[in-house]
């Protein structure tokens, strides 16, 4: 199978991984998990969105330009960051909390040999070092984690300054000083 039919499937799986937890991660996160605040579902969309959004750009820029080494760390980055994200948190929060995690079927069944494969094809093609390679794909790994957590508790305080603005001048409910 070529590089680029195997990261066009890694991009399907995530696709898929990232709509798993769209729809039903923030529902879970509030029975299973303590958080200094509320999971919101729309902060979670956004952030899958973007997510899928990147890898798809990565995939295709990896696949219409195969020679430049920084797509294939991107990508190589990505994977190893889904593959991660397959084992922890999923695998290991629905083992710790004997419940099933969203996310745990497409990351463990998906995403993580999908990852692996994916990141051996960019391996056997690159033309660098294996250490250089580890080195990017490392680097490109905790950036994307960064980032996709930063957006996630950025969308998170955005939202929920948003909403409590709003549900304090909302007309059908009183305000704090009108309740006596």
């Amino acid at each position: 199978m070529s590089r680029f039919c195997l990261s066009l499937l890694f991009a399907i799986a995530v696709t898929l991984h990232d709509i798993e937890e769209a729809l039903w991660l923030p529902g879970w996160i509030r029975a299973h998990v303590r958080t200094r605040f509320d999971p919101n579902p729309k902060a979670y969309c956004i952030a899958t969105s973007l997510i899928t959004v990147v890898v798809w750009i990565a995939t295709l820029a990896a696949g219409f330009w195969p020679d430049v080494q920084s797509y294939q760390f991107v990508l190589s980055g990505f994977a190893f960051a889904m593959g991660f994200n397959a084992i922890a948190p999923h695998l290991w929060m629905s083992l710790i909390r004997r419940s099933y995690m969203p996310g745990v079927i497409t990351g463990v069944l998906l995403n993580l040999p999908l990852a692996l494969f994916l990141i051996h094809a960019e391996l056997r093609s690159c033309s660098v070092s294996r250490l250089l390679f580890y080195w990017q794909t490392i680097l490109y790994a905790v950036l994307l984690g960064l980032v996709a957590f930063g957006s996630l508790a950025a969308l998170h305080f955005l939202y929920g300054k948003f909403e409590t603005s709003t549900k304090r001048h909302a007309p059908d409910r009183p305000l704090p000083q009108d309740i006596e």
